[in-house]
């Protein structure tokens, strides 16, 4: 058969655009409007800014103005035993206490003290918060030394409620512990501060008819 050399390039043509479309499919995605879109790269998150370590401010004063624990520990008032040890009932006797807080200064005022448990050595009693006793001037019922609240220069007698154990030991030696409010804390310090000189010393002994 006889071709000529135009019907030659035809064949040529035809057959480079046929093979041109067979890699059509392989094409980049298109966006609308014919456009190539962009190849996508994550982008990295910014790493948080360190939180500030918290720190400490500065002191409250206010923090300073109440001291708890044993009263001899921060210049709480003095305290001192009133008499023998009496009895109240079977298996119940009461000791008559004087609370005034001593020295020559005096407390500033607003400085409270609060009586809040007694500190017994050797620890073979129990002592309750119930009152007993008698002022030993005027004869009047006294309140518990548990509970007693003494504002700045006061004084006054309580009565501790005693309820000795099977293994009493004679001169069992009472002392308190409580807590100071001061209107500031230079004054609990300068409480703490001050001379004074503590009283009898509480001592329990059996009463007389027990």
């Amino acid at each position: 058969m006889f071709f000529s050399r135009r019907s030659g390039r035809t064949v040529i043509a035809v057959a480079v655009l046929a093979f041109a479309l067979s890699f059509a499919g392989c094409a980049p995605t298109t966006t609308e409007g014919g456009a190539v879109g962009p190849t996508e790269t994550g982008t990295p998150e910014p790493e948080p800014e360190p939180e500030p370590t918290p720190t400490n401010g500065d002191v409250d004063p206010d923090q300073e103005r109440v001291r708890v624990g044993p009263t001899v520990d921060y210049g709480g008032p003095a305290y001192g035993d009133q008499g023998e040890t009496e009895l109240v009932a079977d298996g119940v006797w009461c000791e008559t206490v004087a609370m005034f807080w001593g020295g020559t200064e005096p407390i500033p005022d607003g400085v409270v003290m609060e009586f809040s448990e007694a500190l017994i050595e050797p620890t073979l009693v129990e002592v309750t918060a119930n009152p007993c006793g008698v002022d030993p001037g005027t004869g009047a019922p006294l309140p518990s030394c548990i509970g007693l609240q003494l504002e700045a220069n006061a004084s006054a007698f309580c009565g501790l409620e005693i309820l000795p154990g099977p293994d009493f030991l004679e001169g069992t030696i009472i002392t308190f512990a409580g807590t100071m409010t001061c209107p500031t804390a230079a004054v609990c310090d300068a409480v703490a501060a001050r001379d004074a000189e503590e009283g009898p010393q509480i001592l329990i002994n059996t009463p007389a008819g027990a």
